[in-house]
């Protein structure tokens, strides 16, 4: 999990400078809500072998809306920050919460 999200931001780093203006202003979940739908399709669009047929791609768009809100979210509060953090280290304090959270709920 913390590869993918490191892979995430390695990709979108390079593009931290526009990310920040957006966020800064406001923009960034805007924009992101505005092109969602959008997003769902190319996501879609891609042949991935964990997504099983059997399954119709509305559920899928409800797990790839979630989980373009709670991204486009992070990315939104992170660069509203004066000095956002490296995705290295992004990534490994989510490793680190989830991992808690997996000790967490296995202790229950």
């Amino acid at each position: 999990m913390a590869n993918l999200i490191l892979k995430r931001g390695e990709f979108i780093w390079p593009h931290h400078d526009k990310i920040e203006l957006l966020a800064k202003n406001d923009l960034l979940v805007p924009l992101l809500t505005r092109h969602i739908q959008t997003i769902i399709a190319l996501l879609l669009s891609v042949n991935v072998p964990w997504r099983k047929s059997s399954l119709n791609d509305q559920h899928y768009e409800y797990m790839l809306t979630y989980s373009i809100g709670g991204f486009g979210v992070l990315l939104d509060t992170l660069f509203k920050k004066s000095a956002p953090l490296s995705p290295d280290q992004i990534s490994k304090a989510l490793s680190m919460a989830l991992k808690e959270i997996a000790i967490q709920v296995n202790m229950k």
